[in-house]
């Protein structure tokens, strides 16, 4: 269940291994999601202002090499290549109520650039298309506009419950995104007050479904938190409303209002935006090889007894050798580099070796002043950080020390992911330095928003549309004005008052207080169980996890529920970064885990699925 990118890719992974093996005689694949195709995430009819994280070349839905699965590969065109092959006829083939945008922006987009979530959406119900053509006569595939309920264990398979119907299967795979939760103290009374004065209030939720139908030009909105929600809120209320840039003489964009934009007061605990993303000058392919963090020193570690201290000390290793290597390269061509990295590698203190080098102080890398913006002094204020984000970004990731250095957590990924999956770290390591200063550092650094919306914020703040309010953000309410109230711990005489008020962050995930109806249910009937940690002093702590087994995928503990899989989202925190579409030109473990999972239901001995 669940029919976005996961979904897809489970369903192709059933239909080549069929296609090979004719394990079944017959294979009845049926994808359940309420929102269609694309899922929730990536409707087609979103507003079309709402771009991507990633490049578009960076993005595929095809099992192709290089990677190492069981099933069969089959080479497919990556969401770029689709858009510069056979996206302008589908799209001109459907009737996409923004389907002028959509085919001038297939002619217009770049490798490099980032697409629309809109675009993304078609490639998908173009790729659920494709896959029809690939069924035999022993295969059938449709997808359900339904929410899924229940799934209860009956004989040697499963009932799937849905609102409306009752639907018998062999195995299940359960790709779910992120759910709403039920609401802290903090928010039930936001809210109540809300309803008390006839205010209007958002919790977390997908930034695409935010209703700004009633705010008035002009009117002031609070949007707490300055991440990725952050930014999409902004760009519906300004390029959604009208407005428009352009590239002055010195080639900084400036911001044409429309005039139908409202006053958007915004802020956080940090105070910051997350950093920029860099501009991408390497094929997508292209990955940087670990020089600490490697693979022999992972699997050199057996029973948990990875330090985790040295686990993170290994990846700032690995940032900082990134640094170093175009630092040295763009200012200090008088230096070895490859000597003076060779000894970087080599040295029990990598930082000694730097000190002892002609790099000035100015330029060591300093950890404290990225994570924490606010304590480098060179910063007199928020523009003055974003205009040096602009800077270091626009250098890009091959030349750029800084832009290239956020980049190498991406290359890293599938090292952390063997710490995590292997479970090389103690459960009170795992918390402190995987979920707690890793998650902290990457969630800033390296998975902020693209350069232009860096460049936009700075517009926006220059023509009066955004004002950031610093750090320490708070929010109240005021009952003698019967509106909500926002201030920053870092200039508390200065208070805003707004009949709006956004959460402008994605549901955390938690187990525990979900309102989804399916997790729910499988907790309360012990059929699934949440991820908790065994920490020291006989202490346990929830992740927020649903519990899988790591190997497998199914969603086993004290029993197995034998093609019972739980995969995607609700797994953060017994896994690893679980939001990543499927990337191409890597062993990507997106398409790795598929295959995995399929490959497992057709060791099935049985003689039909359904």
């Amino acid at each position: 269940m669940g029919a976005g990118p996961r979904g897809l890719v489970a369903a192709e992974r059933i239909i080549e291994q069929q296609r090979v093996t004719k394990r079944f005689d017959h294979l009845k694949i049926v994808m359940i999601d309420p929102y269609g195709v694309g899922g929730r995430v990536w409707p087609v009819d979103q507003p079309h202002e709402l771009i991507m994280n990633t490049t578009p070349d960076y993005i595929t839905l095809f099992t192709a090499a290089p990677n190492k699965v069981h099933g069969p590969l089959v080479s497919g065109a990556n969401l770029y290549e689709w858009a510069k092959s056979g996206a302008y006829d589908f799209i001109r083939e459907h009737d996409y109520q923004n389907q002028d945008k959509l085919l001038t922006e297939v002619e217009m987009l770049q490798y490099n650039g980032y697409a629309s979530r809109s675009l993304y959406g078609a490639y998908q119900q173009w790729f659920y298309e494709y896959l029809q053509t690939r069924l035999d006569q022993t295969m059938e595939l449709r997808v359900l506009k339904e929410t899924v309920k229940m799934v209860i264990p009956q004989n040697n398979g499963y009932v799937v419950k849905t609102g409306s119907l009752l639907l018998p299967a062999n195995a299940v795979i359960m790709a779910l995104g992120h759910n709403e939760n039920e609401l802290t103290d903090e928010q039930q009374r936001l809210n109540d007050f809300a309803e008390k004065q006839r205010l209007h209030y958002v919790t977390p939720t997908q930034p695409q479904e935010y209703d700004f139908s009633n705010l008035q030009p002009k009117q002031s909105v609070i949007l707490r938190g300055l991440g990725l929600s952050f930014f999409d809120a902004v760009t519906m209320l300004t390029r959604g409303r009208g407005g428009n840039y352009h590239r002055d003489s010195a080639d900084n964009l400036v911001y044409e209002a429309s005039g139908r934009e409202p006053l958007i007061i915004a802020g956080s605990r940090r105070g910051y935006p997350l950093h920029g993303k860099g501009l991408s000058d390497r094929p997508s392919s292209t990955h940087a090889v670990p020089h600490f963090l490697t693979t022999d020193w992972i699997k050199s570690h057996l029973d948990q007894d990875m330090s985790g201290q040295e686990f993170i000390d290994r990846v700032h290793y690995e940032v900082e050798y990134a640094y170093y290597e175009r630092l040295i390269k763009k200012n200090y061509p008088q230096i070895n580099a490859s000597k003076l990295l060779n000894e970087f590698i080599k040295s029990n203190n990598p930082d000694e070796v730097i000190q002892q080098s002609e790099i000035d102080v100015k330029d060591y890398f300093n950890w404290q002043e990225l994570v924490d913006p606010q304590s480098k002094p060179q910063f007199d204020s928020v523009e003055e950080y974003l205009e040096h984000d602009i800077d270091t970004a626009k250098q890009g990731l091959t030349n750029g020390p800084y832009a290239g250095a956020m980049a190498m957590y991406h290359d890293l990924y599938d090292q952390i992911r063997l710490v995590v999956d292997g479970q090389k770290l103690t459960d009170d390591d795992y918390l402190k330095f995987l979920l707690g200063q890793l998650n902290h550092e990457h969630s800033f650094l390296s998975v902020g928003p693209p350069m232009i919306r860096i460049e936009e914020l700075r517009a926006l703040l220059d023509a009066g549309i955004v004002k950031l309010l610093g750090s320490g953000m708070k929010v109240d309410t005021n009952e003698e004005t019967g509106k909500f109230q926002t201030w920053s711990q870092q200039n508390p005489g200065q208070k805003y008052e707004s009949s709006y008020l956004v959460e402008a962050r994605l549901p955390q995930v938690n187990a525990q207080t979900t309102k989804n109806p399916l997790i729910k249910q499988l907790l309360s009937n012990r059929i699934a169980y949440q991820h908790q940690l065994q920490l020291s002093g006989d202490r346990r702590q929830k992740t927020g996890a649903v519990y899988v087994d790591v190997q497998t995928e199914r969603i086993s503990q004290e029993h197995i529920n034998r093609h019972l899989y739980f995969w995607g989202v609700p797994t953060e925190g017994r896994h690893w970064l679980m939001t990543a579409s499927p990337h191409p030109g890597i062993n990507d473990v997106v398409l790795r885990t598929a295959d995995l999972i399929v490959t497992e239901i057709f060791r099935d001995n049985g003689t039909s699925t359904g």
